[in-house]
């Protein structure tokens, strides 16, 4: 069994990220039209950019908690705890 190490690991383990994310974001895309909510349609584009290399961590970041807090806000509004 030969070892990988290095920048060729490093290589894989990123391809293999970027195909999970990729594949996240096919569902999502699956799943579009039952989203009725722009936030959400918003963060799987956003998603798809950071997958691509087109987003950054922060983004990202900032549309999910745009995400999350709109639907805590929704809960809220409906009387059942974020």
């Amino acid at each position: 069994m030969r070892v990988i190490a290095g920048p060729v690991r490093t290589h894989r383990r990123t391809t293999l990220d970027r195909k999970r994310r990729r594949l996240g974001c096919a569902l999502g895309r699956h799943i579009w039209p039952a989203l009725h909510d722009d936030r959400s349609r918003a963060a799987i584009e956003v998603a798809e950019r950071f997958a691509d290399g087109a987003a950054t961590k922060a983004e990202l970041a900032a549309a999910r908690a745009v995400v999350v807090n709109g639907r805590n806000y929704s809960r809220s509004r409906n009387g059942k705890k974020p």
